[in-house]
């Protein structure tokens, strides 16, 4: 059977008065992506949810500071997005809430015909 790559598209959405996210991941499109991490940021805050982080093949880290203020950072892997975020939040025990992961997947081509 023959195959092929296929790519995983991963977001993070969140509101200014939350201190979580929400997150959708292995779509094979960006806007399901999105409008899932949307939806569900949406069914709970009921409006005013956005996009924080969105890629595909890739990983997003969402870190917290003391304060409960949130980062977030794409990386090309787990530990890249990491350092990625933990470089934005530079307060003393700045943690990783959240760590997104996707990667391509090598799947028979009849899935998708």
């Amino acid at each position: 059977t023959p195959h092929r790559w296929v790519s995983n598209h991963i977001a993070v959405a969140w509101h200014p008065e939350a201190n979580d996210v929400w997150a959708s991941w292995q779509h094979d499109e960006a806007r399901a992506a999105e409008a899932t991490a949307l939806a569900a940021c949406n069914a709970v805050m009921r409006a005013g949810c956005t996009i924080a982080s969105s890629g595909y093949n890739s990983s997003i880290a969402v870190a917290q500071n003391p304060d409960g203020f949130l980062y977030v950072a794409w990386g090309e892997n787990k530990a890249k997005a990491k350092d990625n975020v933990l470089t934005q939040c530079v307060r003393p025990n700045c943690k990783i809430k959240h760590l997104f992961s996707v990667e391509a997947e090598w799947l028979p081509v009849d899935q998708f015909m």
